[in-house]
């Protein structure tokens, strides 16, 4: 399940699992563009996507696979590539299921 945390970062954590946490996304992208990237490697369960109020702040995402595998491969071989303008940062994440947004 899904556990809160202080904000974004502390959701990040270097263990794997089957959450990822992607980072410096636009803020306007959409959860259906992040569903047609991620979703080639692998059956995604949910996504969050979190936009910060401030505009100076970029959004991110947690993405919940089926399995770690696909989790695994999703990192692997997106990790700093771009989707849009922005060039993404992967982690594995303890994903917080809210309504609440978190700034870092």
């Amino acid at each position: 399940d899904f556990s809160a945390g202080r904000g974004a970062e502390s959701n990040v954590q270097h263990e794997p699992t089957r959450t990822l946490f992607v980072g410096n996304l636009e803020r306007d992208i959409k959860e259906s563009k992040i569903r047609e990237v991620f979703g080639r490697y692998g059956k995604i369960e949910e996504v969050d996507l979190k936009v910060p109020q401030s505009s100076s702040k970029r959004a991110y995402a947690f993405i919940q696979y089926e399995n770690m595998d696909m989790a695994y491969e999703a990192r692997r071989d997106m990790d700093g590539r771009f989707i849009g303008k922005a060039d993404c940062k992967i982690g594995y994440g303890r994903h917080t299921k809210s309504s609440l947004l978190f700034f870092f």
